[in-house]
Order: structure tokens, then C-alpha cells, then sequence
């Protein structure tokens, strides 16, 4: 008895910005996928120039990254902190300064490494 197997044909809509990362859609690609892109929004540059003394700083995004280093340095004490592997990646480019990359890839996660290297510099105190 011969095996048959269904082929599903599936497409897949990407909706994304006009810079992001190849992973997704190339994954998709791979597995058979037909996909179609629609860039929807774009991501510009703002950058700020930062006069402020601070501790530490932390980033959401490679494009925040880019955005940021785009008109200041750091301090070589300053710490950063990011939200993920490409964003860490992003900060290399830039700084060797110490970084602290969040378990996961999300917001409340980055808030939790900024408070246990707090607790880590208070205990240490």
C-alpha cells in the first residue's frame, strides 16, 4: 500500500516594516511557504543627543541602537541593556561596554534584568 500525502497550499501575508530582519520570510520561503510582503509602516531615525549623566541605558531595538549611536557615545562604565540577541548584536557595532541581554525577547523581560543588576550593584555595596 503506497503512502499519499496532501500537499496543503498555503499563502502567507507579511506585514511588516521596511527594515526588518530576513528570518521569518526566508524561513517561510524555505518550508514551501508563498509568501507576500507588505512593507506598512516605515522606520525612520530620530535621534536625540543626550546631555544627561546616566548609569545605564537600555534598548528595544537595533534601529534604536542605530538611531542612538548615530549622535552620542558612552562612557566605558555605562551599562547597556537589550532586549534580544539582534538588538545585542546591534550595541556591538557601536560599544564594547558591558551588555546585559534580557532572557526574552520582551519588554517586562528587560525590566527584569535592570532590576537584578540593581539589587546585584546594592548587595555588592
Amino acid at each position: 500500500m503506497q503512502n499519499h500525502w496532501l500537499q496543503l497550499y498555503l499563502k502567507i501575508t507579511f506585514f511588516c516594516g521596511n527594515k526588518r530582519r530576513d528570518d521569518l520570510p526566508v524561513t517561510l520561503k524555505n518550508n514551501g511557504f508563498d509568501i507576500e510582503e507588505l512593507v506598512v509602516y516605515e522606520t525612520e531615525l530620530s535621534p536625540v543627543k543626550i546631555v544627561d549623566h546616566f548609569d545605564a541605558i537600555a534598548f528595544l531595538s537595533p534601529t534604536a541602537v542605530e538611531s542612538f549611536f548615530s549622535v552620542n557615545g558612552l562612557d566605558k562604565k555605562i551599562v547597556c541593556f537589550s532586549v534580544g540577541e539582534t538588538t545585542t548584536t546591534a550595541i556591538k557595532k557601536y560599544t564594547g561596554n558591558p551588555i546585559i541581554t534580557s532572557e526574552r525577547p520582551l519588554e517586562e523581560s528587560i525590566i527584569t534584568s535592570v532590576m537584578n543588576y540593581k539589587e546585584k550593584l546594592d548587595r555588592e555595596r
